[in-house]
This record gives C-alpha cells, sequence and structure tokens, in this order.
C-alpha cells in the first residue's frame, strides 16, 4: 500500500474521496492520512445541525448514531485514499466495542483518530476513538466491506 502521507484535507477534498455528502458527511477536517494504515480528523457540533432542535430540545446533544457514522466515516479514510478504491461504496458489517463515555454537546469538536488493523480482499478492520478535549468520548471496532470487490468472491451459479 501506498505510505505517502496525506495532509490537510478540507471538505472538498474529503468528498474527492468519500462518497457521503451533506447532511451525511460527518467530517470536517481530515488532518492526516496514512494509506493502510491511520487516520486522523474532527467534526465540528454547532447548534444549526440539522439533529440538534429533535435531540433534546432542553438538553441538546449528539445522537450515539451520528457519534457512529462519524467514526466509521473517519476509517473509510484510511483506504478510500488509495487510488484504487477511490469513492467506493461501502457497507458497514460489524460494529463491536462500542462506547459513550460522555455527551457532546454544541460547540464542542470531536477529534477523530482511525487505526486500520487489516484491509484486505474489500475488508476493512480498524479502530477508532472519539475525543473532545482530552476526554475519550466515544469509541469502536469496525468490520467495513466494498460490496464491489466482495461480490467477486461469492460462487458463481
Amino acid at each position: 500500500m501506498d505510505e505517502k502521507v496525506i495532509i490537510n484535507l478540507d471538505i472538498c477534498r474529503i468528498m474527492e474521496y468519500h462518497n457521503c455528502k451533506y447532511p451525511c458527511l460527518m467530517l470536517d477536517y481530515v488532518e492526516k492520512v496514512i494509506p493502510g494504515k491511520y487516520a486522523k480528523g474532527y467534526k465540528n457540533f454547532t447548534y444549526n445541525e440539522w439533529f440538534f432542535p429533535a435531540h433534546f430540545e432542553d438538553d441538546p446533544n449528539v445522537p450515539s448514531s451520528i457519534q457512529i457514522e462519524a467514526m466509521s466515516q473517519i476509517l473509510l479514510m484510511t483506504f478510500l485514499v488509495i487510488p484504487e478504491y477511490k469513492k467506493m461504496k461501502t457497507a458497514c458489517l460489524k460494529i463491536n466495542n462500542v462506547e459513550f463515555k460522555r455527551k457532546i454537546i454544541p460547540g464542542e469538536r470531536l477529534e477523530l483518530t482511525a487505526n486500520l488493523k487489516s484491509f484486505r480482499g474489500g475488508l476493512a478492520i480498524g479502530h477508532v476513538d472519539g475525543y473532545v478535549g482530552s476526554d475519550l468520548a466515544c469509541c469502536s471496532d469496525y468490520v467495513i466491506g466494498i460490496p464491489e470487490i466482495l461480490s467477486s468472491f461469492a460462487p458463481k451459479n
């Protein structure tokens, strides 16, 4: 895999690699990617996010489903930056060991760090940690597949 370090991906550059668009794109900036190994980026949460007025009006906080999506998207960046996988559709196949350690509220930034443990045959296995400041806010292990590649291994009729 390419060892070239990629740095400072703004939203336009993220969308060059990633299929998600607003309002489903949960990354604002990717600071560093070591293709096939590591990615670090963040999501800024402001009160004008579409989910805050409904979750919850008197105590707005980031839903756990949004945190899961943000974590999976930073993991995708570890391999979607590799030219042959650029913009490929992905599918989350398994999520393990999900933990939510603290509430994330409007005005906070979720710093995300993804480590890709294995990537072969269209199957990615990795771990993501999400921090607010120095506090671990969320973490999870993922198995993500690239259906186009996985289907090539399916038995032919």
